[in-house]
């Protein structure tokens, strides 16, 4: 996947995926919590456990009487549940919890019995809601344990030693890599071999888990997808019989949420309650009258529809076999057209881009599509800001309405500003000026037939062939902004020397998707009757694509003392010879010259002097 690297990073931090083992301790309420760690190797550290305010075990202990605290365990539930989640997870805050008094743990490593505390640094969403605790290697776990004046055991170092005692100062030691020490006879294995042992020994289980959670349906609208499914009036739950496919939303004149949470759906009585009858395999078909053999039953649809991501996870499929009516796409037509060759997406790095994969790959694994990812590229697209450098919005009233500016410039000035204005992907501020730099330079392509030569010159020629390469590759890259760069050098290059019919023409082949009507418009005036928009991309020769001096800069003894311009065809002898003589780099020879030359074709030469 070629896709901008801190979008894939923003996916791996959201799915969360975290390897580690899940591990039983035994309380001494006869319960048992299992917890996840990602360093079962230092289990032997474990000197506390933390569950999270919302353990459900915390609330059973108060139930039940278990706690002799429990005024103070409920007034520090209510303060922390109140905290943001990316507050309690700032490692800078304060630590702060409470510990369960008339609970502990047992250490199933060590069989030391250890305390048991609830504290907003845990989270019930993450993992099992519960952490073994291990002071002497985790920052957080430390700062606690500090705070409450809690046992503090290293059992890893880098360093090959048994006795770590010596080491506490440079603590906590969250290296993950290193030896394991004062940790029974796992001690002095590397840290990889003991995750693997140390689970075994205590019947733990190598586990994965993610930070993504089960998909949210909170958020209903009316046009969402509607599932086909049924509820019974015995509460029994039946999917629509394939023959009953797609269902289909009723058509109404009012489809505003109810206000009540539930779905808009829901008020559609109409809709909602079906008589049917279930069948032999288990699905359930509206009818007025029972078949012969089956009990007429009243149902309710599911009024809940797909959530507002749902529709644009697959859409692009779609677009490969919009006419099938049998299958969601043909195998032919998925094999031909996908995977999508550039998706450019804006604001939605994480949600709809996830969604989608994972749309793809459910699609994947039962053989719908052949392709494990659905887009092979992404191009990042920036905002537009307005002119005070704030996003656009009705609330500013800084909103900049294209149409209008349409009406003013023309659409082609418009395309070539936006494109003009900087990188593709970069979030850059209106501005009128660049607006009229751009309306200026489509003018002064207009005017390019009164600097007509008969056979041009070779100067202008040279340029518009780096012109089509560079504009080319550009395309290719998304670098639009400097595309139309080298398209205004080739206008500067033509106005001062001139140029043919002919170059005229092969210049506006690769302006024409920048500014397509005034390109149409030039094409129709040199005597075509066809679009312009039929003709091929131009090619370049890579012979007058090169420039015609290169410039290589010079160093004495490693240090740059000049440059020289020369031909890029220019050997090691002409260039050394060039450079010998500029008056620069002269006075850094002295009279015996160099000893030695290091010379990198095309890019620099190196004079050792001494």
């Amino acid at each position: 996947m070629k896709w901008p690297e801190h979008i894939k990073e923003a996916q791996r931090n959201w799915i969360g995926r975290s390897e580690g083992a899940e591990i039983d301790f035994k309380l001494s309420t006869g319960d048992k919590v299992t917890i996840f760690t990602t360093r079962p190797d230092t289990l032997f550290g474990a000197t506390y456990m933390v569950l999270a305010p919302e353990h459900s075990l915390v609330e059973d202990f108060q139930k039940q009487g278990k706690l002799l605290n429990s005024e103070d365990v409920q007034k520090y539930i209510k303060l922390a549940t109140n905290r943001a989640e990316q507050d309690r997870l700032d490692i800078t805050k304060e630590k702060t919890g409470v510990k369960l008094e008339g609970v502990t743990a047992t250490n199933p490593a060590s069989g030391e019995e250890i305390p048991v505390y609830i504290a907003d640094y845990v989270l019930a969403s993450y993992g099992t809601g519960a952490i073994m605790a291990v002071p002497a290697h985790d920052e957080r776990d430390f700062a606690f344990a500090k705070k409450f004046s809690i046992k503090i055991k290293q059992v890893v170092t880098g360093l090959y030693v048994t006795d770590a005692t010596e080491f506490h100062d440079n603590l906590p030691y969250t290296d993950k890599a290193g030896v394991v020490v004062s940790s029974n006879e796992f001690t002095g294995l590397d840290c990889e071999e003991a995750k693997q042992k140390i689970v075994a020994r205590v019947s733990g289980r190598m586990t994965n888990i993610y930070k993504i959670k089960d998909w949210v349906f909170s958020r209903q609208r009316y046009w969402g997808e509607p599932i086909p499914m049924v509820h019974t009036e015995n509460g029994k739950i039946y999917p629509l019989a394939e023959s009953q496919l797609p269902l289909t939303l009723p058509e109404v004149e009012q489809y505003a949420p109810s206000g009540d949470g539930q779905s808009p759906l829901t008020n559609i009585t109409d809709w909602v309650n079906v008589t049917g009858y279930v069948n032999e395999a288990g699905d359930f078909i509206v009818a007025s009258e029972a078949s012969e053999g089956y009990d007429l039953i009243k149902a309710k649809r599911e009024t809940n529809t797909m959530p507002q991501w749902a529709g644009s996870s697959w859409y692009y499929l779609r677009y490969m076999d919009p006419k099938n009516t049998e299958q969601l796409v043909s195998p032919e037509r998925e094999k031909y057209w996908a995977p999508v060759d550039v998706y450019v997406g804006g604001d939605h790095a994480v949600r709809h881009l996830i969604y989608a994969r994972f749309w793809h790959k459910f699609l994947y694994d039962i053989g719908v599509v052949s392709t494990i990812e659905p887009f092979q590229r992404l191009e990042f697209l920036g905002f537009i800001l307005s002119e005070d450098g704030r996003k656009m919005s009705k609330r500013w009233g800084n909103v900049i309405n294209p149409d209008d500016i349409v009406d003013l410039v023309g659409a082609d000035s418009l395309r070539v500003y936006e494109m003009f204005m900087g990188p593709f992907e970069n979030t850059i501020a209106w501005s009128k000026d660049g607006l009229a730099g751009a309306c200026r330079f489509l003018e002064r392509v207009n005017g390019l037939s009164t600097h007509y030569t008969e056979t041009g010159t070779e100067s202008t020629n040279r340029q518009l062939h780096k012109t089509i390469k560079k504009v080319a590759e550009d395309i290719e890259n998304f670098k639009f902004n400097t595309a139309v760069s080298a398209m205004m050098i080739f206008v500067n290059k033509a106005e001062k020397n001139g140029l043919s019919h002919k170059m005229y023409e092969q210049f506006l082949k690769i302006l024409a998707p920048f500014a397509p009507h005034l390109a149409e418009e030039l094409w129709h005036e040199l005597g075509h009757s066809d679009s312009i928009h039929l003709e091929s991309f131009p090619s370049f020769d890579d012979s007058l694509a090169v420039d015609d001096i290169i410039e290589i800069g010079v160093q004495v003894n490693g240090k740059l003392r000049g440059s020289i311009t020369v031909s890029p065809n220019a050997d090691e002898k002409e260039v050394t010879e060039i450079a010998k003589k500029n008056n620069v780099v002269k006075k850094y020879l002295g009279l015996t010259g160099p000893k030695k030359i290091i010379y990198v074709p095309g890019r620099i030469l190196n004079f050792i002097t001494n």
